[in-house]
């Protein structure tokens, strides 16, 4: 019988250097925990909801969170996306496994696909996460020309979540369109550095978080509506929806992940962006205060499946985080440079108090280890393989 022993942690409190305050920290924490795969945007939306004060949000009919500050003129507003390039669910096999498709048109790499092979990964579910591991081929079986160079797409892999037939999976509450993310979704390092998937747009909701919650503290004049918006990857009728309901508007201020390309003559081309702490990226007919306007930005392009606003007569502006490893599973943002976007939105906005930490609203995400029928074994197989035990040094394991 094939059995799925899930080892590690199953949850992770991460400590991050204290080069922001514990709010903003926090809130980017939660945001890149959860599962945002375009089109599948609800434990994101969950986290930013349970981040705000109770009953300063909310959820308008296509699933965007919206926060509607003040009254009259002028009308602005800002927004960022809150999906992620991500996998679902495209197979549910007779033999229990699964297959994968990727979902959105954010940009994949190479490195972003592979690194999915032999990992954990969180099914997430309509009644909550469940674990699974995408599987590797057996290096017994390689013939003599040994391994194959060729780099592992998404459309090979299989996830195993430990049922023996199609039914153990539906059991699970698996279904068809469930998005797929790696377990480890955070990773800190370096002096205020923070890695995982999507880190550059997440950092950018992450800072909409503090500057809400500073904003609802000491509204500015007239309205100004901050949204965190779906499906900004797959067509764009998140931000579309919203200012179909919601406006018109005088200035409009976007989180935007199309800079540092170029348009070149066989397609797009990348360009480097500056080093991370060196300021927020800006473009468009009006910045930020402080932005840097000094790197290549190619505003979206409207159509009949893109979409994208009628932005009327409103003045449009972009922003973004400096970000290493783009479109790689470690995309890398620094604290300090979220930290000066949330600022920098307070000032667009001109208003603006001291950032209150949000109400305790924890997120329960499903299953833990302790909720599985094989919890005690693998806690004991958890322990084994979290302790060093390189051969002549098996102190530790013993």
């Amino acid at each position: 019988m094939r059995r799925l022993l899930m080892v590690g942690g199953l949850s992770m409190v991460l400590a991050v250097p204290a080069v922001q305050g514990d709010a903003l920290r926090d809130d980017l924490e939660a945001l890149m925990g959860a599962i945002a795969v375009s089109g599948r945007e609800e434990e994101a939306a969950k986290v930013v909801v349970s981040r705000l004060p109770d009953g300063l949000a909310e959820r308008d009919r296509l699933g965007n969170v919206v926060v509607t500050l003040g009254s009259g003129e002028p009308r602005r507003l800002i927004a960022c996306g809150l999906d992620e390039p991500g996998i679902v669910v495209s197979e549910i096999r007779d033999d229990g496994y699964l297959r994968l498709r990727p979902a959105g048109n954010g940009g994949w790499s190479a490195l972003w696909a592979q690194g999915y092979e032999g990992q954990k990964v969180w099914i997430s579910t309509a009644g909550g996460r469940v674990a699974g591991a995408v599987t590797t081929p057996s290096t017994h079986l390689y013939q003599d020309d040994g391994p194959p160079e060729s780099v592992v797409s998404v459309a090979e892999a299989y996830v195993d979540v430990g049922a023996e037939d199609a039914g153990g999976v539906r059991e699970q509450g698996i279904e068809m369109l469930d998005p797929i993310g790696r377990h480890q979704r955070l990773t800190t390092y370096g002096n205020g550095l923070v890695g995982g998937p999507a880190a550059q747009s997440k950092g950018a909701c992450a800072a909409l978080l503090s500057s809400a919650r500073r904003l609802a503290a000491a509204p500015p004049t007239g309205t100004l509506v901050l949204a965190w918006t779906r499906l900004d990857l797959w067509n764009r009728k998140g931000i579309e929806h919203l200012v179909i309901e919601r406006g018109p508007f005088d200035a409009v201020q976007l989180a935007s992940r199309r800079f540092g390309w170029v348009q070149g003559e066989d397609g797009l081309e990348s360009a480097p962006l500056p080093e991370l702490g060196s300021g927020v990226l800006g473009a468009g007919d009006a910045t930020l205060s402080g932005t840097r306007t000094d790197v290549p930005h190619l505003a979206p392009r409207g159509g009949a499946y893109t979409g994208g606003p009628d932005w009327s007569e409103a003045t449009l502006g972009y922003f973004a985080l400096p970000a290493r490893y783009r479109a790689a599973q470690i995309e890398t943002v620094a604290l300090a440079d979220v930290e000066r976007l949330a600022d920098a939105i307070v000032d667009w906005a001109d208003g603006g108090g001291a950032d209150v930490p949000p109400a305790a609203h924890p997120i329960d995400w499903g299953r833990t280890v302790d909720a599985l029928p094989h919890a005690e074994p693998a806690r004991t197989l958890a322990d084994l393989v979290a302790a060093y035990g390189v051969s002549g040094h098996e102190g530790p394991v013993r």
